[in-house]
């Protein structure tokens, strides 16, 4: 008999030890990961690979143990892990002397979580944090910091700081390569040839639309609130896009895309526009479609929403009564420089400068720009000094432009729309800087000047010949605070409906 049980004792003894082995190396092996891989790489882009390679591990544990000691491993080489990563953020990580609430040091969920609890209004979120510390530990191993003497060396030209890995979970494009020399011959491109994008209309200066315009466009507005919350958790948004564009609502824009790139290569234009720079001096290869695919899908985006924003904006603030003489004052300007109310159907370009307009423009970008989501830069590996405080290397930080702009350091009366405040009375404005409508230094955005004139064209346009008010649902009174506390932050801002009746002028 004891002969018989011997090697079934040894035999379970091994097994034992294995099952041992296996669950220590499955709460050891995530210390070594994080400190030695996770710790030192950027995985915000990484997820879906990631994801995978746990996948086929846990696949090959189940056919090699069996599925339940392949769960147990799974779920102890899990646990070990955010236990490890926890205990780092909070009581090891180079940040950890910044004031910040605890749950924020420890997952980006909190700033989600925040963006949920305010609505999607996360810029106020800022605003209270920016009353008692100029910089906070918001995000595991990123800064929000709302210090002026932070604008240059963080955004300027001469800066040394470099994209942050957010980037990484969009698409590469102009916008958001984090290569330098790439974005410097790419921007060039776009500098030299920023006319309109595909050179033929959707169809609305004619007051039409179009299925596919329509289509793109709720794809865009539908998509914001989705956007808005996932841009605070970089890697769940790379999950939620890569899916999105294979087999969700984006892949409908993704082929319309393609398409438009398609049918433009085909079309002979004597006056090249964006487009054909950009087909032209882009290689003809897998590489080269691709990034002209998530270009054009930039053109789109970036320049239509944005647009539109500032122009309801605009539309909204000198429809105020208490604006009727800064309305009055633009329209006396206009009607200097053309005679008469214009009946041509398409818009038109201000011919000459005008600068109460431009400042009626840029006190509207100041109080509301289009864009409130924060650029992300990363310190150099030595770090950087700001304002005599060491900010450690290799860490994310970010500075929002919409609390700056309502900084009284920079403005006073930050929250009243003055434009007088550009133009003839300079001492409402301390410091300039603190408006960044179209972000600053080399990485601005490539198509602020088109921007601009589209701005400066539809205003002037609807001055000088429209009056107009906003009223509310069934034609009611509108309720204006309902309205201005309703702006949603989408990553780009999300203004409102407004019902506006206009008027032809006579």
């Amino acid at each position: 008999m004891g002969t018989l049980t011997q090697p079934v004792v040894l035999a379970v003894a091994r097994e034992q030890s294995s099952t041992g082995n296996l669950l220590v190396s499955a709460c050891i092996s995530p210390f070594v990961l994080h400190r030695v891989f996770l710790k030192r790489v950027e995985v915000e882009f990484r997820p879906v690979s990631l994801g995978a390679c746990f996948g086929v591990a846990f696949v090959v544990l189940v056919y090699c143990s069996g599925f339940l000691l392949a769960m147990a491993s799974s779920v102890s080489f899990l646990v070990s892990l955010w236990v490890d990563m926890l205990v780092y953020r909070l009581a090891f990580h180079s940040q950890k002397h910044f004031p910040g609430p605890v749950p924020a040091k420890l997952s980006k969920f909190w700033a989600a979580k925040q963006v949920l609890d305010s609505n999607y209004e996360w810029y106020t979120v800022a605003l209270v944090l920016k009353a008692k510390y100029e910089i906070w530990r918001l995000w595991p191993r990123e800064l929000l910091i709302f210090d002026l003497e932070a604008i240059a060396p963080v955004l300027g030209y001469s800066s040394k700081t470099l994209k942050g890995p957010f980037y990484d979970s969009m698409e590469d494009s102009v916008n958001t390569t984090r290569d330098k020399e790439f974005h410097r011959k790419r921007r060039k491109i776009w500098d030299d040839a920023m006319k309109t994008s595909y050179g033929k209309l959707m169809g609305f200066v004619e007051g039409k639309s179009t299925e596919v315009a329509d289509s793109i466009l709720k794809i865009i507005m539908d998509g914001g609130y989705a956007i808005g919350l996932l841009l605070h958790v970089p890697w769940l948004f790379t999950i939620v896009t890569t899916f999105a564009f294979a087999i969700g609502p984006l892949k409908q824009w993704n082929d319309r895309s393609r398409h438009e790139i398609d049918e433009r290569k085909k079309v002979q234009n004597p006056k090249p526009d964006l487009m054909a720079h950009l087909i032209t001096s882009t290689p003809d290869d897998h590489a080269g479609r691709e990034l002209l695919f998530s270009e054009s899908r930039l053109i789109i985006s970036a320049g239509s929403d944005t647009t539109a924003t500032a122009l309801t904006f605009l539309s909204v603030l000198l429809s105020l009564p208490e604006q009727s003489a800064t309305l009055a004052n633009l329209r006396t300007g206009l009607d200097c420089i053309f005679s008469k109310p214009s009946n041509d159907k398409g818009a038109f370009s201000c011919m000459r400068p005008l600068p109460i307009l431009d400042a009626v423009i840029n006190e509207g970008l100041r109080l509301y720009p289009s864009v409130y989501f924060p650029s992300q830069r990363v310190t150099p590996a030595a770090g950087m000094t700001i304002n005599g405080r060491y900010i450690p290397g290799d860490i994310n930080i970010s500075i929002p432009a919409y609390a700056l702009s309502h900084d009284p350091r920079c403005f006073e009366q930050p929250d009243e729309f003055i434009p007088e405040r550009w133009t003839t009375r300079p001492e409402l404005t301390i410091n300039k800087a603190g408006s960044m409508p179209f972000m600053t230094g080399p990485y601005d955005c490539a198509g602020k000047k088109l921007a601009m004139m589209e701005l400066r064209s539809v205003v002037a346009k609807i001055v000088k010949d429209w009056n107009w008010k906003v009223i509310g649902e069934g034609g009611e009174k509108w309720d204006r605070a309902a309205w201005f506390g309703g702006v949603k932050d989408h990553s780009i801002a999300g203004a409102p409906k407004a019902r506006v009746v206009f008027e032809k002028r006579v």
